[in-house]
């Protein structure tokens, strides 16, 4: 008990001795030039900068209709069937379209509405996309950018036993 009224009477002690440093609580000293004024901030405007490809992606979508598959007026030799057609958008907003032919036993073309063939063979799938012209692209055999509107799978009948036309 003892040890701590001497640790106390210590502590008092040298707390009531102890002064806080000089210039403590003093103003700050005076600027060297005393007619300075801070520059005047005047913001600029500046257009806006897209520096990520998603935003450049909007651009260049279109708003097409649903792409769709018709045999209408198909007046050919072989068996028209509709396509199978999956619309959808892409992670950029984007419409896209998956179209296979249903009938993957047998050789068939697919084709649009005026004829042009765009693919051939069993067990395809070719996809289109929506242009900012709000047309839909797909690429032809050849490679070749074509623009569509609908498309048919057409199962044609063997002509000659070397299969000349497509079964």
């Amino acid at each position: 008990m003892q040890s701590t009224i001497l640790l106390l009477l210590v502590f008092t002690v040298l707390s009531a001795a102890y002064q806080a440093p000089q210039g403590y609580g003093q103003p700050p000293p005076k600027p060297f030039y005393d007619d300075f004024q801070p520059a005047k901030f005047i913001p600029a405007w500046f257009p806006p900068f897209y520096s990520s490809s998603s935003s450049s992606e909007g651009k260049r979508c279109g708003r097409c209709r649903e792409l769709r598959s018709s045999c209408r007026d198909y007046e050919g030799d072989g068996q028209c069937e509709e396509a199978k057609i999956i619309n959808f958008t892409d992670k950029h907003g984007c419409k896209k379209a998956v179209i296979y032919c249903r009938n993957s036993s047998k050789q068939t073309v697919l084709e649009t509405d005026k004829g042009e063939k765009l693919a051939e063979g069993t067990n395809f799938e070719k996809t289109a996309k929506c242009l900012k012209s709000k047309r839909w692209n797909i690429k032809n055999m050849e490679n070749d950018d074509v623009k569509i509107r609908n498309v048919r799978c057409v199962t044609k009948k063997n002509t000659s036993q070397h299969g000349s036309k497509y079964i």
